[in-house]
């Protein structure tokens, strides 16, 4: 290799992890300072300095590039706070114990305010040297804010009297062949989505093993790769990831759309309010938001929705419009600051000026002035947002924090190993659960990345073809049957494959919908017919004496013995047992009430013993008395050794953990 991939005692990355670092941030600001320069192309005083005979490139290095990195540099705050943001996902990628993942392991308070207070200083100060240079900071007569009322209510009217009179925008841009094919693979998305969760309540076929023929004879068992069968492949529980990207992107697209959109229109308030408020209050705010541009979002996110992911006392809607307010609300002050920076800037033109002079008031240079001026740039603001809350939804599935909280399933190669998933099947769930996997599967890591990227891509067609319909380029009538042509064969190719998608829904699920929901309503009906037994559960409690059996193998008052045959007369029956690909056999009991699972090995001894225990992370540690030989960055997971055995730990919600006795590993545990 020609540079070090992951962290280690013997080296350290520097050259790959600053690279992954740097690509995506350099691609928006070349996209930002790009979009300033096509802009300024179509201003009015480019041609004035065109009749003075100057050439292409003197214009673009003395007019143009002063004004196109002045309003990249507004815009550097969001790409620095998003470069922080990525900065936690690339040191736990690499391996790197840097100051990020440091407050990520170790999150205290004290740890925390010291950290953004390093991170602000350098920040801070470069950004300060950039305003002083810009000449950003001026002195601006302070006016007071008219009663804008009735103002207020006659725009509202005119606003909806224009939307009736410009209906056939919309039309003209379904002429653009980029705009609709953004257009169609987005809402394509979004209506496969809808169509299966209304048509088979989201139901994804699960697929564990593949029979002969005969129905008996098993051939292959899960996880399978992508085929003409399985498109998508599948995971090791045999869920199709055809049928979970489907499922998901209702809620990945939808929330991403939602969540930019209502960012933009808070943004665009807030830098109206600043530019209506006097400088005290808003030199104010602004000192307040930069605050928040030198933490990690993502790494903020985690701190506040961990609690909230892992209680159980909260519906899945509940933890879901939680983390929708928390997206939003962190994002408001910045990118409203940004609003306000570029207000500002169009506030310093010639005809701002005259515009005063002439008597207009600060609400009507706004309206008649400023926003004309400030209106082509939402649509590519809006899609900046939509790339940044996707990232985000992408580092909070690194993070195991998924949309409407975190659910562990069993994994398949032994007792006590878990995967985090997500109930919605959003695709940062997918990224964040198998992400480990990527060796062994990489098509579920690789899916929904691809599916990521194609909405973006899609996003920034339709931002394009919104250019293009909006300039005043002259077309001849044969170039514009062609657009017209091009863009009625991409909507009839998307309908043609809504069609195969559709019918591959009612081929695979319908027949299988009625059989489960025959299968659900004969299970209820047996129940009622014949009620079981109901056994008060009960607890075990960590305590001394229980650490100190761990040391002989056994959890009392159980009788298990780690490395013994499992002895029946006294096991008794379980209530289920489950075979797994390793040969490994793990039964379930009801033992006096006490929750409690056993694994064996193919010669029916005891190989491992778990039991559910009510406490939190901290008793584990004081009543183990020793410190952990290993644990989870995320906080989920601890290990430790009692004599020839090895004692793991795993959170599977709030204050529950499985405690897992099994021998000694040789190397400890991966």
């Amino acid at each position: 290799m020609l540079f070090p991939v992951a962290s280690s005692s013997f080296q350290q990355p520097y050259f790959i992890p600053i690279l992954c670092l740097t690509i995506l941030p350099l691609v928006i600001m070349f996209r930002t300072i790009l979009y300033h320069i096509e802009q300024e192309w179509e201003e009015n005083y480019i041609l004035t300095v065109k009749g003075k005979g100057l050439t292409r490139v003197h214009i673009l290095i003395h007019h143009i590039l002063p004004r196109a990195f002045k309003s990249l540099f507004f815009q550097s705050k969001v790409i620095i706070w998003f470069m922080v943001s990525n900065l936690l996902v690339v040191e736990l990628l690499f391996n790197i114990f840097g100051i990020t993942n440091f407050i990520f392991t170790y999150g205290t308070p004290v740890l925390f305010s010291l950290f953004c207070i390093l991170i602000f200083l350098p920040i801070f100060t470069f950004i300060s040297i950039g305003e002083w240079m810009s000449g950003r900071v001026n002195v601006e007569k302070q006016e007071s804010a008219p009663n804008i009322f009735p103002a207020i209510l006659k725009k509202v009217f005119s606003f909806c009297k224009l939307a009736l009179l410009k209906m056939n925008t919309f039309f003209k841009l379904m002429k653009e062949p980029l705009f609709v094919i953004g257009f169609c693979f987005l809402g394509t998305m979004l209506f496969l989505s809808i169509y299966h969760h209304v048509q088979f309540d989201g139901v994804v076929p699960q697929t564990e093993v593949i029979y002969g023929e005969d129905g008996k004879t098993p051939i292959d068992k899960a996880s399978f790769d992508p085929s003409q069968r399985f498109w998508f492949g599948t995971d090791q529980f045999g869920f199709d990831t055809f049928y979970r990207i489907i499922a998901g992107a209702k809620y990945t697209l939808g929330l991403a759309l939602f969540i930019s959109l209502l960012r933009l229109v808070l943004s665009y308030i807030g830098g109206f309010l600043l530019y209506m408020s006097t400088n005290r209050i808003r030199n104010g705010f602004v000192g307040l938001s930069e605050a928040l541009q030198y933490v990690p979002v993502a790494l903020l996110c985690f701190f506040i929705l961990y609690p909230i992911s892992v209680s159980s006392s909260f519906s899945f809607w509940d933890k879901g419009i939680f983390q929708i307010i928390i997206m939003t609300i962190l994002a408001v002050p910045v990118t409203s600051v940004m609003f306000s920076s570029e207000i500002g800037e169009i506030n310093k033109q010639e005809f701002i000026t005259g515009a005063r002079v002439l008597g207009g008031n600060r609400f009507h240079v706004f309206f008649k002035h400023i926003r004309p001026h400030l209106t082509p740039k939402l649509s590519y603001i809006f899609i900046s947002q939509l790339m940044f809350v996707l990232i985000l939804f992408s580092h909070l599935g690194m993070l195991r924090m998924f949309f409407g909280g975190t659910v562990l399933r069993e994994y398949t190669m032994g007792v006590g190993d878990f995967i985090p998933t997500s109930d919605s099947n959003e695709w940062s769930g997918m990224i964040g659960a198998y992400y480990n996997q990527i060796l062994i599967r990489p098509y579920l890591i690789l899916i929904p990345v691809i599916f990521f990227c194609l909405c973006l891509i899609a996003a920034q067609f339709m931002l394009k073809g919104l250019k293009i319909s909006t300039s005043h380029i002259y077309i001849t009538n044969k170039f514009e049957k062609v657009k017209v042509g091009s863009s009625v064969a991409v909507v009839v190719l998307f309908l043609i494959l809504n069609g195969i998608v559709i019918n591959k829904f009612h081929e695979e699920l319908a027949p299988k919908s009625v059989t489960a929901a025959t299968e659900v309503k004969k299970e209820q009906d047996k129940v009622k017919e014949e009620p079981a037994e109901e056994v008060e559960k009960k607890v075990v409690a960590l305590n001394a004496e229980l650490v100190a059996s761990f040391e002989k193998g056994v959890i009392q008052p159980f009788p298990f013995v780690v490395g013994q045959p499992l002895d029946e007369s006294k096991a008794g029956k379980p209530q289920s047992s489950k075979t797994y690909e390793d040969g490994l056999t793990v039964n379930t009991y009801l033992y006096d009430g006490y929750d409690l699972r056993v694994g064996l090995n193919q010669e029916k001894q005891v190989s491992s013993i778990s039991i559910e225990l009510h406490t939190n992370r901290d008793n584990i540690i004081k009543a183990m008395n020793q410190k952990p030989f290993a644990k989870s960055t995320d906080r989920q997971f601890l290990a430790f050794i009692s004599g020839d055995f090895q004692t793991s730990f795993s959170r599977q919600g709030d204050d529950i953990w499985w405690a897992s006795l099994q021998k000694k590993q040789a190397e400890g545990v991966d």
